[in-house]
């Protein structure tokens, strides 16, 4: 028996594949299937995954995802030229990604969350039809490639909880569907998430984690743009070509390492619905384009070195007041640190300054022109009157006679003592 529905299966399997070009749902009632043909290739790529993996629970499913799965991915993986979606993610998957994974050319989802896998491959690059990209919580080492930004359909890019460092790419505007109000119109219309089969249909879905909630999107994903990297070793600056991508819905940064400066004109953003920037390194002043952020949801910039007053907004001032708190030079709204005082010594300390500048320099003119003038007036004096000159030597030596003289009876009045006080 247990023999007959390991037949079923593999069947089912050989059949459902090239015909929905995606691994979805595997696991199913064992019923008599007949008249069944299949790609010689797809069929080999599949038999050596199944040896491939260490499948404990008996529970090898649609997605292979959630099944405790152990093992590599296999090589043979790349000879699924039809795949549209590779769904791996909970499982004990490690090692490397292969590279002939690269000729499944018309793959739009890759699911590989929670898994110990390495780095990111360059030629993830090559994938140009991939739309959502989720790689949280794999272990991956090393910085995140250029190639990322070749990626021209990505709405998702999820490498969040990750060991990764460097800095964030200053090419993410190349992504044309977070960039292009009409990307979607043009890229998405043929996508599928919905696959039928003889049993019936399977929804795809994705878990991301949005607004700091993890949640399942299916059918509404192809509205989402999100950019997680949140909870790496990211450094540097956060590059101004983020604000290039006009149609970015949801953007994390968090618990990283990025210092500089929040780019000025991230209020261009006008979709973004959740901004976090928390526990990083970053300085100056809230960009006031801020305030144009009219539907933002969710704004967290706590625990950086933010200064200055908090800009005033419906949105911004909406927000409680932990969602700036760790920032001990920032004042205003929401905040408890009244920042007036401070604001008007800025405002007066242009025309201050401005005021002092001239004081000092009517100054320094004056000293040096009564400098001038007295000294050549008593030079003038003494060279063409000899008698005031004559008068004015003998005055000099008398002074450096009589300072000698009273030096000479002060020190012998101080070595006398000191025999004294010998004896």
């Amino acid at each position: 028996m247990a023999a007959s529905f390991a037949t079923l299966h593999l069947l089912f399997l050989v059949w459902f594949l090239p015909a929905t070009f995606s691994l979805s749902f595997f696991f199913f009632k064992a019923e008599s299937i007949s008249n069944v043909s299949c790609n010689e290739k797809d069929k080999q790529a599949l038999l050596t995954l199944k040896r491939g993996l260490t499948d404990h629970g008996h529970v090898l499913s649609s997605c292979l995802g959630s099944n405790n799965l152990v093992g590599r991915i296999p090589y043979s993986m790349g000879a699924l030229v039809n795949l549209q979606s590779l769904r791996i993610q909970n499982n004990g998957i490690y090692g490397y990604i292969p590279s002939s994974l690269k000729k499944c050319s018309n793959i739009w989802l890759i699911d590989m969350g929670d898994n110990h896998l390495s780095i990111i491959p360059l030629w993830i690059g090559e994938l140009t039809n991939l739309t959502v990209l989720r790689l949280r919580s794999s272990e991956f080492k090393g910085y995140i490639p250029q190639q990322i930004c070749q990626l021209s359909s990505l709405i998702v890019l999820d490498l969040a909880n990750n060991s990764l460092s460097g800095s964030i790419p200053n090419c993410l505007k190349n992504i044309s569907a977070m960039a292009l109000p009409d990307f979607n119109i043009i890229s998405f219309s043929s996508m599928s998430f919905i696959y039928s089969y003889m049993y019936g249909s399977y929804v795809e879905n994705v878990q991301l984690v949005p607004k700091e909630k993890e949640m399942e999107y299916e059918e509404n994903l192809i509205l989402v743009r999100l950019i997680d990297l949140s909870s790496n070793n990211l450094s540097g600056s956060i590059p101004a070509e983020i604000s290039d991508l006009s149609e970015l819905r949801f953007l994390n940064l968090s618990r990283n390492h990025l210092m500089g400066k929040i780019p000025e004109k991230i209020g261009s953003l006008k979709e973004l619905e959740s901004v976090d920037l928390s526990q990083n390194h970053l300085s100056g002043k809230i960009p006031p384009s801020m305030s144009n952020l009219t539907f933002l949801g969710l704004l967290d910039l706590s625990y950086n070195d933010l200064s200055g007053r908090i800009p005033s907004s419906n949105q911004l001032q909406s927000f409680d007041a932990v969602r700036y708190i760790g920032n001990p030079q920032l004042c205003g709204d929401p905040l408890p640190k009244n920042c007036t005082i401070e604001e008007q010594s800025l405002n007066r300390s242009p025309i201050g300054s401005v005021e002092d500048d001239s004081k000092n320099s009517n100054f320094y003119i004056g000293m040096g022109v009564g400098f001038a003038t007295g000294f050549w007036a008593i030079c003038g004096a003494l060279f063409f009157n000899r008698t005031w000159r004559h008068a004015y030597f003998r005055f000099a030596d008398e002074i450096k006679d009589w300072i000698y003289v009273t030096t000479m009876i002060k020190m012998n009045l101080l070595e006398k003592l000191r025999v004294c006080l010998n004896k």
